[in-house]
């Protein structure tokens, strides 16, 4: 991420979404949802396209996809991203 910005979720609008960088939050550790205009190492078009569709109840959610997922966690970079791409991979070769 670029630039990180913080929205009030009764502020935020169509246009904020719309706009790269931007990053809202709600909940609280360790259920805290992080929702990110932008991504590093993925291009959104891409996500999109190969988006894991499910359920919450009766809600509908699309969800990254473990590839998109582990890409952007392999360019991002952060410590923190290294650890939980071990743990993915870890999970990936266990799923086959």
């Amino acid at each position: 991420m670029k630039h990180w910005s913080s929205l009030v979720l009764s502020d935020l609008t169509v246009q904020d979404l719309m706009q790269q960088d931007i990053v809202f939050q709600f909940g609280m550790t360790p259920a805290r949802v992080d929702v990110m205009t932008s991504i590093d190492g993925v291009a959104f078009s891409d996500a999109w396209e190969q988006r894991v569709r499910t359920h919450l109840s009766d809600i509908p959610l699309s969800i990254i996809s473990l590839h998109h997922l582990k890409q952007n966690k392999h360019a991002a970079n952060w410590d923190t991203d290294k650890m939980h791409l071990a743990s993915l991979e870890k999970y990936g070769k266990q799923n086959r």
